[in-house]
């Protein structure tokens, strides 16, 4: 048995690419409809199962839970997460995936959690995931889809009031509290002005000024050597920050941004999207991460 895993972190347009990948979904299957030859567009499989479901019954207000599409085949398939058609979330956001497939003489087992969080309570709707494909057992293009989901979240979001009366308190607190240094200020003022004599003014010597040091910016060669050395998240994020700084991002620019832009072309995108993947993954799954992503940085020459 082979274990696969596929880590993604944020997916900032993950609705747009799933409706974009549905929609050439859809149309392969028209087109397959009118001219039988492009059926061979589409992976000839045996899917047992799809489905989807959540790890709570019951979501809370602004607390992440996962919504899981799994799904089962009977050949080896060596990109699951690429036939898979997210389903539509409504009012759910997505903070997180990460993709897990096993090879086996069985077949194909693959997992797909999805990191959401909801931001107002009431029923949520997760449409059904769906895998587009020619039925083996068949020999014609389908559409295979997961069930649906309805998910009532439960609390809800601060009162505007109460969190106005708090806002309103802690500044009245802060004003009492200035007000109070400010009068004791001008009280030993006063008192300094009326018992104590001005000071002869001293002719100081000339300090020798000395000028800061000026570090020289840690360089995405340091970056890279220190996480070979100390392999943490904190110096991931320090080798991003340096990439980020030599293909020029600007500030607020995700991956997707920049390789939608073409700001990022050749060896540097597999580098970037290493990266983004061992700053964002979860900790078990970290130190793979790290691999992964130093042997990317090793690939590329600038």
């Amino acid at each position: 048995m082979q274990d696969i895993c596929f880590h993604n972190g944020l997916r900032r347009s993950v609705f747009v690419k799933a409706s974009l990948r549905a929609a050439l979904c859809w149309a392969l299957l028209v087109a397959t409809a009118a001219d039988p030859s492009n059926a061979q567009k589409l992976q000839k499989l045996h899917v047992w199962s799809l489905t989807l479901s959540s790890d709570t019954a019951q979501p809370a207000v602004e607390r992440p839970f996962h919504l899981i599409i799994g799904a089962r085949f009977k050949e080896p398939v060596p990109n699951p997460d690429e036939l898979i058609i997210l389903p539509t979330l409504g009012a759910l956001q997505i903070v997180g995936d990460e993709r897990h497939a096993t090879y086996a003489k069985s077949g194909t087992s693959y997992t797909e959690n999805l990191t959401v969080v909801a931001h107002a309570p009431g029923t949520v709707h997760a449409g059904a995931a769906h895998l587009d494909a020619i039925d083996a057992r068949t020999g014609k293009p389908s559409r295979f889809s997961s069930n649906e989901l309805i998910l009532s979240v439960s609390g809800a979001p601060e009162d505007n009031a109460a969190a106005l009366h708090r806002l309103s308190v802690t500044l009245a607190k802060l004003a009492l509290l200035a007000f109070v240094l400010f009068a004791a200020v001008l009280a030993l003022r006063t008192w300094r002005t009326r018992h104590l004599s001005p000071a002869r003014p001293q002719k100081l010597p000339a300090a020798v000024q000395q000028e800061p040091p000026n570090p020289e910016p840690s360089s995405l060669a340091d970056a890279v050597a220190s996480l070979r050395k100390i392999r943490s998240r904190h110096v991931v994020f320090d080798v991003r920050t340096a990439l980020r700084e030599r293909v020029g991002a600007r500030h607020g620019q995700t991956l997707n941004d920049l390789l939608r832009d073409g700001v990022v072309t050749g060896e540097m995108k597999a580098v970037l999207r290493a990266t983004e993947r061992a700053a964002f993954i979860a900790e078990r799954h970290l130190p793979a991460a790290i691999d992964a992503m130093l042997a990317s940085l090793e690939r590329y020459t600038p």
